[in-house]
């Protein structure tokens, strides 16, 4: 009998260190800003608030469906949601940590996410959007942590930072890319990513107040549409922004390339095309190579690639470059 005592007393120790407030989940009345759910379902007239805090099961089905109301749920919890996540307009959702997105999960209707400086959404699957999704007004960039896994935005569906900050993806695809599927008012960063083009996408351009699109790792452009560059862009050290086989870059007016730091980035351009036609190609400092068949054009603009004097020029074995129009390719 004392045994089983001794075991007993063992294992509410045990429980007690899993789920005490070192984990986030609520040790004492007054520390409720957490929430956990498998399906939340608020009808008409509801508020969103001190209601929704807590720790709080649903287990009639998954996700996370808030259909009606205002106001914000604060969420901070290491359970994975899963199935779909559908908010109303009216709703933030504010991240304390990260929200782990399990499996396949939908993002539907069209709602808002802020995050703290710990917060961010985690895949550990893919993430199919079938409308947009707003990052609130926020000082605090929205980050999404892919874990290898695809940002699916061919049903039409967008993210968009209305803030002051910027949209982080990093180890991620983004599938289905066109015009508007990112909208944001500052940085983009991009680090170890993938970029599937649905169709053209311009990085700046109109976007007056938009700061350099900043690359890290290795950062892919894919698909047989065209990348505009017509913005400022920060490689930084050892990372590689490539452009791959069927895609082509576009230098636009307000375009331009730094390698930041160390001057240890690249360009890789691998059988893709390269328009020049409204402002040259000049990049200083870091590695520009060339693989496979790739084309550059200036439309008869008397336009110039350069790669600079701080440079390297790298032509693999299998590199052909062809000049069309009246450019000028320089290697100083």
């Amino acid at each position: 009998m004392k045994i089983k005592i001794v075991i007993l007393f063992g294992f509410i120790f045990f429980i007690k260190n899993i789920i005490g407030t070192n984990t986030d989940y609520p040790g004492a009345t007054y520390d409720r800003d957490v929430c956990v759910f498998t399906l939340t379902h608020l009808v008409t007239g509801d508020t969103v608030g001190t209601t929704s805090r807590g720790l709080c099961y649903f287990t009639t089905d998954v996700g996370l469906h808030i259909d009606d109301g205002t106001g914000s749920i604060f969420f901070r919890t290491p359970i994975p949601i899963e199935g779909s996540l559908r908010l109303a307009e009216g709703i933030t959702l504010y991240l304390l940590s990260p929200m782990i997105l399990a499996d396949r999960v939908n993002l539907t209707n069209s709602g808002n996410i802020q995050s703290s400086a710990t917060g961010g959404l985690v895949l550990t699957g893919p993430l199919y959007l079938n409308s947009y999704w707003i990052g609130g007004f926020s000082s605090i960039d929205l980050s999404f942590y892919g874990n290898g896994n695809t940002i699916f935005f061919h049903a039409g569906g967008s993210l968009r930072q209305a803030g002051a900050r910027g949209l982080v993806f990093k180890n991620v695809k983004l599938s289905g890319i066109s015009q508007e599927s990112l909208i944001f008012r500052q940085n983009l960063y991009l680090e170890d990513t993938v970029i599937d083009l649905n169709s053209n996408f311009c990085y700046g351009g109109s976007r007056s107040s938009l700061l350099p699109l900043k690359i890290y790792g290795d950062v892919l452009i894919t698909g047989t549409h065209t990348f505009c560059l017509d913005a400022f862009c920060e490689i930084y050290d050892n990372a590689k922004l490539i452009f791959d086989i069927g895609t082509t870059f576009s230098m636009g007016t307000n375009g331009s390339i730094t390698m930041m730091n160390n001057h240890t980035g690249a360009i890789h351009f691998n059988g893709s095309n390269i328009l020049i036609g409204d402002a040259d190609f000049n990049v200083d400092y870091g590695r520009i190579i060339f693989e496979n068949e790739v084309t550059i054009n200036d439309s008869n603009s008397h336009a110039h690639f350069v790669i600079g004097a701080n440079s390297q020029g790298l032509a693999l074995a299998t590199a052909r470059i062809l000049l069309e129009g009246t450019t000028t390719f320089s290697v100083l």
